[in-house]
């Protein structure tokens, strides 16, 4: 770093990444999926990370410059100052190089990291995939016979009734 004016310029790291209690990559201190990117000259941005539930409701998570074994991430790793400092979506705080981790409630998040500012940002992401699928109740049906040949028009007889994805006689 450098110092101008008793202002301290801290030194952009090549790479940046989220760790904690991420969905399917809980602290896996070898595990890149927390990778962040770099989207400006000294801001590192992820988005929609899912973070579950570790203890209560609440997960944990802090950042390190450097994956490996515990010795080199813990080397590399910033947080908070206090230990399980509780932060929320929308806040912005400051964070320190730190063996630390903040506590948040379970959910999804975007993080942004402003290595100048030394600050981290959290707002709410977005949920993604298919939570349910309704059918349609009023769906027609559509009729074949026993055969299997399907009926525009059916007359008597027994058909087989397909109907929202649902057969029946």
């Amino acid at each position: 770093s450098v110092a101008v004016c008793n202002v301290t310029i801290a030194e952009v790291p090549e790479n940046l990444y989220l760790i904690g209690h991420i969905k399917d990559h809980s602290w896996d201190p070898t595990d890149a999926a927390g990778q962040m990117a770099l989207t400006s000259d000294a801001v590192f941005e992820i988005s929609n990370v899912e973070l579950v539930d570790a203890n209560g409701g609440n997960s944990y998570f802090a950042f390190t410059t450097a994956l490996g074994d515990w010795n080199t991430v813990n080397a590399n790793r910033f947080g908070p100052a206090v230990s399980d400092e509780a932060v929320a979506a929308g806040d912005t705080f400051s964070y320190v190089s730190s063996t630390n981790s903040w506590q948040i409630a379970a959910g999804v998040y975007n993080f942004k990291v402003d290595i100048l500012n030394q600050t981290v940002t959290v707002t709410e992401g977005e949920e993604s995939g298919v939570d349910a699928i309704e059918a349609n109740d009023n769906a027609p049906a559509e009729y074949y016979t026993i055969g299997g040949v399907k009926v525009a028009n059916p007359d008597k007889g027994i058909y087989i009734v397909r109907r929202n994805g649902k057969y029946s006689k």
